[in-house]
Formats: C-alpha cells, sequence, structure tokens
C-alpha cells in the first residue's frame, strides 16, 4: 500500500509566447515539455521547435528553440519526442515559404538536457512532406512516419486532398536509409505513430479514406517487414461516418499491441475506442467506452507493471463546447479503476489539449500540453503534476487529496444516500446479496463494517457514531465517497 502523503502536486500554466507543448517527459530533477513556438518576439514570426525545463515544482528553468533563418518548423503531433539512450529524438517538418517553397523532413538528436547533438534532413525536394512521429529502432536507427504527397511509383505530385502514407528509416546516426510510402494514391491516407515489431518490421498506424465504400476516415494500420515492404494493412471504425485516427500504439511486456484513439458512433459523437492485439496480431480485446461527452478518445497509453495501464485522453462536451483533459487508470482488462478531469484555467474561455503523460518515481504522475485561452493573450503551456490516485492539489474536480494509503475507484455501482448524511445512509444495488460493507476514513483505516445475510437491494448503514469528515463507502471491489456531516 503506498502514501501520497509526499507527492508533489500542482495545476500550472506559463505564459511564455504562443506555445504549443505536445510531449512531457519526467527526470528525478526535472520537468521537460518539448513543442513548439509560434513567434519569438523579435520580429521572427516563423514557428520554431522549442524545449522547456521545469523543476519538479512546476518552475520555469529556461527555454531552447530551434530553427533556421530560411526554414520554419512544425513538431510532430502528440508524444512525437522519444527517450532514447543519453537523450531525446524528435522528427520535424519544415513549412512552405515565398523564399522555399519545398517541404523536407528534419530529425533532430539531443542529448540529456536538449542540447542539439546533430539535426538531418530527408526528402528535401518533396512539395508537401510532413513528419509525424518517431521511434527507435533494436539497431539504434529510427523510423520515422507522416505522410507524403509523392507518387513513389511514378514520382508525380498526387492532386490536392490525397496523399500516401511514409515510413522512413535511417541508420544510428540519422543517414538515410529508405523510405516506403502506404495506401490509394486518389485518397487521404496518414500515418501518425509507429513502433518497431519483434521480427524487425514495423507497425505504423494513422487514418485512412481510401478503403471504406464511403471514403470516410477510418483508422488505418499497416505493418511492413524490416526494409518497408507492407505485409499486410487492416482498417477500423465506423465505415460510415469519419473517425479520428490512431492515436497511439504501445507494445506491451507480453508483446501485446495496445491501439488507442476515437470512434464515430454517429455524426455527433465520438467516443474513446481501445483495440488490442496479440503477438500475433488477433485482436483480443475490443473496447468503446461510454464516455458521456460529444467527442472523446483515448491517447498515449503507458503500462504500469502489475497493475494496468494509465491513459491520457480528451473530451469534448458539446460540439461548440470546452474540451476537458482526462487522466484514466485502467487494469490489464481495460476496466476503468478511476478516471479523472482537469482544467488548466478555468471552464468557460478555455480549451485544454494536454497531450502527454509519464510517471514519475513517487508514485504519481506528470501531464503536459498546451490551452488555448480565449482572453486575448493567446495559447500557454500547461503542466500538471498528479499523485498515485490522479489528484493535482485543487478541488476543482472533488478529488480527495488527503493521505489516502490504500487506492480506492469512484464508481457508480452502487448508490449511496443521503450524501452528506447525519446518522445514516443507505446503500443500494443488486449486488448486496453476494458482498459486505466496510467504510474506511481517509487514512486507510476501517472504521465500521457491516454483513449482509439478506437478498434485499438496499441496506442501511449506522454512521451516528463517526466523527464529521470524509470516509470512503467499500463494497466488494467498487466505492463511493461518503461525507458524514
Amino acid at each position: 500500500m503506498q502514501s501520497t502523503a509526499q507527492q508533489t502536486q500542482f495545476n500550472k500554466i506559463y505564459d511564455l509566447g504562443y506555445n504549443t507543448g505536445r510531449t512531457v517527459f519526467y527526470t528525478d530533477t526535472a520537468f521537460y515539455i518539448v513543442g513548439a513556438t509560434g513567434g519569438d518576439g523579435f520580429g521572427n514570426s516563423y514557428p520554431r521547435v522549442t524545449a522547456w525545463k521545469f523543476d519538479t515544482l512546476g518552475n520555469f528553468i529556461w527555454e531552447k528553440d530551434y530553427y533556421d533563418a530560411l526554414n520554419p518548423f512544425s513538431d510532430g503531433v502528440e508524444n512525437a519526442c522519444v527517450r532514447i539512450p543519453n537523450g531525446y529524438a524528435l522528427p520535424s517538418a519544415s513549412l512552405s515559404t515565398s523564399i522555399n517553397p519545398y517541404k523536407f523532413i528534419r530529425l533532430y538528436r539531443f542529448d540529456s538536457d536538449f542540447d542539439t547533438l546533430w539535426t538531418k534532413n530527408y526528402l528535401h525536394d518533396t512539395v508537401s512532406v510532413i513528419a509525424r512521429s518517431v521511434t527507435v529502432c533494436s539497431d539504434g536507427g529510427f523510423a520515422i512516419v507522416g505522410f507524403s504527397k509523392r507518387d513513389e511509383a511514378t514520382g508525380e505530385i498526387l492532386p490536392q486532398y490525397t496523399g500516401k502514407g511514409l515510413l522512413l528509416r535511417t541508420d544510428s546516426m540519422g543517414n538515410y536509409l529508405w523510405h516506403k510510402t502506404y495506401g490509394e494514391w486518389d485518397y487521404g491516407n496518414e500515418l501518425y505513430k509507429v513502433v518497431q515489431t519483434p521480427d524487425g518490421g514495423f507497425l505504423c498506424g494513422g487514418a485512412t479514406k481510401s478503403y471504406s465504400g464511403s471514403h470516410n476516415w477510418d483508422w488505418y494500420l499497416v505493418k511492413t517487414d524490416s526494409i518497408g515492404n507492407k505485409e499486410w494493412h487492416r482498417t477500423y471504425g465506423n465505415s460510415a461516418q469519419d473517425d479520428t485516427r490512431v492515436s497511439g500504439i504501445t507494445i506491451t511486456r507480453d508483446t501485446n499491441y495496445v491501439i488507442t484513439g476515437g470512434r464515430a458512433i454517429n455524426s455527433s459523437q465520438i467516443k474513446p475506442y481501445i483495440k488490442v492485439l496479440d503477438k500475433n496480431f488477433n485482436s483480443i480485446i475490443t473496447k468503446i467506452l461510454p464516455y458521456p461527452s460529444s467527442g472523446s478518445y483515448i491517447g498515449q497509453v503507458k503500462e504500469i507493471p502489475e497493475v494496468g495501464y494509465i491513459a491520457i485522453g480528451g473530451d469534448r462536451f458539446n460540439n461548440a463546447g470546452r474540451v476537458m483533459v482526462n487522466l484514466t487508470k485502467f487494469d490489464y482488462d481495460f476496466n476503468t479503476i478511476w478516471r479523472r478531469q482537469y482544467t488548466a484555467y478555468d471552464t468557460i474561455n478555455v480549451d485544454n489539449y494536454i497531450l502527454s503523460v509519464d510517471t514519475c518515481s513517487d508514485g504519481g504522475y506528470v501531464i503536459g500540453g498546451w490551452a488555448a485561452v480565449y482572453d486575448g493573450n493567446g495559447q500557454r503551456l500547461s503542466l500538471i503534476k498528479t499523485d498515485s490516485l490522479g489528484c493535482d492539489g485543487t478541488d476543482w474536480w472533488d478529488c480527495s487529496t488527503g493521505v489516502m494509503i490504500k487506492e480506492y475507484a469512484n464508481s457508480d455501482s452502487f448508490k449511496l444516500y443521503p450524501n452528506p448524511a447525519n446518522s445514516y445512509a443507505v446503500v443500494e444495488s443488486s449486488k448486496l446479496k453476494v458482498t459486505s460493507i466496510e467504510i474506511y476514513d481517509l487514512t486507510g483505516k476501517l472504521v465500521k463494517s457491516f454483513l449482509l445475510n439478506d437478498v434485499n437491494d438496499s441496506f442501511k448503514i449506522d454512521v451516528s457514531d463517526l466523527e464529521s469528515g470524509i470516509y470512503m463507502v467499500k463494497m466488494g471491489e467498487q466505492t463511493e465517497k461518503l461525507v458524514v456531516e
């Protein structure tokens, strides 16, 4: 059992310019966010790749920018930057300008404090090429995925609104080895995520319009051999609607593949979508999570040994409403243990795009990204540090931040009323006939218990002898918070 008493918690935004944070990293001495900045305040309006460093209390330390005079650069997508031995790697793409109409891909290799060790450029004569993310390979080289407007078979530039998914391979020093493209030329195809598979090949994920009869966006998976030859592709989603793209691919310790994103339920609702494939790429888990927002997705997933997973995601509460970030802890079957939502600023004039999560040595989590604050001052970096329960130290989402030795999960599996309670509370559930009821205080101490010997669907518990405060009522594996007045 783990105490959260000494765990750091904060929820901060930073007005450092027009910033977009996409990847967060934890080290024992600092947090890093990697993303982009829209302008430097000195007459240079070009976007540029940027890294920011914060101490473990969330205080800003420094900012480092990466660009050249002729070429503005984008910075990939969420979690595009990856940690590698003794440093980090980040793919980026140049943007067209009046001086230089061509685009190319650039790979940055940083040391452990984000000083540049080297950069390499690829596909320099391409009118439209975009890098989305990168993975480090077993030989120390890199595999970059993205999008290309060039038809590799003919060398011709593809028509507007079309393109192919791109996979590019380098050696450990970033020297170009080969690249391949995937998808039908007459519809859109893009790759966003890539992992190397145990056979030396690659599993790439993105979105495609090529293979559904209605040509809506579907999830797109491409499996290749070690030199990029396509072995197979698959699509997932609602072929009658536009789904989101693949937002994450994670290889587990058991060599399963966790693939995440969003799936269209109808024209106005998108729900978090999870596919788990075994090591032979057979589907073993498919889940559509019934979250109440009009648009939700699951993004980056990290495995927590012996527990399950922690996952970052987002919710849009109505078509014109705010976007909130969520952090969800799952067991290994992707049953929800707990789920928290956060706002980086307020709940009226901000959309939250907090896209990345990392685990911390104190058992908590750090999540980072950016907030679009509609107050005339633009978007800002967002950095949130939580304890092991996902609590950020605020009371915004009624998250208990007291000392808790044992982790409890909020659940709607049984009703508890009245709440707050004075002398008694009623527990109501069809499961009462097969379990007991226990009451814990916020130190994790068991203060009362009740054995259920009947088959009723409700049970009255006496709380008249409890001091005023917050308690956790536990029934089987489910809990609810009870306030005693």
